[in-house]
């Protein structure tokens, strides 16, 4: 049952687009509006990707969306969109966004804009892996944001308990840190193929193209476990420059390594194609949460990723590893682990691994503790118990 008077979330998004939508902050975004639509009212205004059209109110995935342009002091026509559109909260995903984040927040701290409620939700920024890349120009910010009260009474979404120990201790002069967990409904176990013949290792690689996801780290490590592995990359490319960095890693691969590159995958192929997989590799500096984690773990495949996201003591489990990013030698090893395990261990870890995502989820839960999260960021103390 949807209600006339739901508040209004505007929620400020960098990408959102068709063909990104398997993306983290996409499936954030998406699976929030899906649970709480009945509460709130969801806009979201996004940069335009293409030769779309800008500055016109469309719907995308059920959702009513701005595309906007940009310029040399980020998107164009925010300040007058913000200043005419009517909202109750102000939410944006990344506190380092200079295109839509930064200006929002300048803009509402001179009063250029209503000062409105506003959330920032920094999507894993703060993790040590992430938030040491540049790490200076961040630190900078920071000051100047405390010292200019740009976030003063700005609130902060943590998705864990673990992402809002890291806000507390790099942010200073800032609203109150709100736990706000990602919903996740579990997806059904689909089948799987059979064996390869050959026994060579299928390993899946699936997330935006950035820096901060360390694919290259993951073809150095594949290259290195000499053994025959076929590498399949799918996601976004949202790193011109770092792209470039991974061409050349894949051209350079050993004649044992046989690497894929998909693109970007729908949301709803995304399990599917994972199940596919002995592996899911994901050495990245930094997660909040990580949906393509969950989404490798619905379909029962072992994972292998940093230490550096919320999926931690995943060996002791039996369904995978967590390993520090300085020891690429102890990847290595996992994969080899893992090549040289017979069938039938194989299709016991898998069960374990569906196992472990089943009693780790709990969607009711966590719709109803992000709901409070919005009310609590708009100053509001509405009940939420039926936000499931």
């Amino acid at each position: 049952m949807v209600f006339d008077n739901r508040p209004v979330i505007l929620t400020l998004l960098g990408v959102f687009q068709p063909g990104f939508d398997a993306t983290g902050p996409n499936q954030s975004l998406l699976r929030m509006v899906d649970a709480l639509s009945d509460l709130f009212r969801f806009r979201i205004v996004s940069m335009r990707l293409g030769s779309e059209p800008t500055g016109q109110w469309t719907t995308l995935h059920g959702v009513d969306r701005i595309a906007l342009s940009r310029d040399a002091f980020g998107a164009t026509g925010l300040r007058r969109l913000l200043a005419t559109t009517p909202y109750d909260l102000l939410v944006s995903n990344g506190m380092f966004d200079m295109e839509l984040t930064v200006p929002a927040l300048v803009q509402r701290r001179l009063g250029l804009i209503p000062r409105r409620p506003m959330m920032v939700a920094p999507r894993g920024e703060f993790s040590p892996g992430a938030f040491a890349l540049k790490h200076g120009r961040k630190s900078l910010f920071l000051k100047v944001a405390r010292f200019g009260g740009l976030l003063t009474d700005v609130a902060i979404q943590a998705t864990t308990l673990e992402e809002g120990e890291y806000l507390r201790r790099a942010l200073i002069g800032t609203g109150p840190i709100l736990l706000g967990p990602n919903i996740r409904p579990l997806a059904p176990m689909p089948p799987r193929g059979d064996e390869i013949a050959g026994g060579r290792l299928r390993v899946a690689f699936l997330s935006r193209i950035d820096r901060k996801k360390n694919l290259t780290l993951a073809l150095d490590i594949l290259g290195r476990a000499g053994i025959p592995i076929d590498f399949d990359i799918y996601g976004p490319v949202t790193d011109e420059a770092y792209w470039t960095e991974c061409k050349v890693a894949i051209a350079g691969a050993p004649p044992t390594l046989s690497v894929n590159v998909h693109g970007a995958i729908a949301q709803n192929n995304v399990v599917a194609t994972l199940a596919g997989a002995d592996l899911f590799l994901l050495p990245t500096m930094g997660e909040n949460f990580g949906h393509a984690i969950v989404d490798a773990m619905s379909a029962g495949t072992p994972v292998l990723l940093s230490d550096q996201t919320p999926w931690r003591g995943l060996a002791t489990n039996g369904i995978g590893w967590d390993i520090p990013l300085d020891r690429p030698q102890d990847f290595v090893v996992a994969v080899r682990v893992l090549a040289n395990s017979s069938p039938t261990d194989r299709a016991a870890q898998r069960q374990r691994v569906r196992s472990y995502i089943e009693r780790r989820l709990n969607p009711a839960e966590d719709t109803a503790a992000l709901a409070k999260c919005l009310f609590e960021a708009m100053g509001r103390s509405q009940s939420v118990g039926d936000a499931g």
